[in-house]
């Protein structure tokens, strides 16, 4: 099946505070894939992505901070396709 990968692993730490602060490193590893008709694969590729959150006493608002693909490995998507390079991402939300 074209893009869908032979494997995929994740492996990551996270650590708790008891201030409610949350951190988090994760290693992810995606095989080979078929990336085009006719067979030709996509070479296996690793990305490092690092996470930090806050919640309040509450529970009612979550803060939190990720970088994805931190090294800013090069790799494909889809034949042509390259993937997202490092990525800062920011989130707020609010519980009702």
């Amino acid at each position: 099946m074209p893009l869908v990968p032979d494997y995929r692993a994740q492996v990551g730490l996270t650590v708790v505070h008891p201030s409610r602060v949350k951190a988090s490193l994760a290693q992810t590893l995606v095989g080979e894939r078929v990336g085009a008709p006719f067979g030709i694969d996509l070479s296996s590729y690793t990305t490092t992505d690092a996470a930090i959150s806050w919640e309040s006493s509450s529970g009612h608002l979550e803060l939190g901070m990720q970088l994805l693909n931190a090294f800013d490995n090069d790799f494909e998507l889809a034949l042509g396709i390259p993937g997202p390079g490092r990525t800062v991402l920011g989130t707020i939300r609010a519980k009702f």
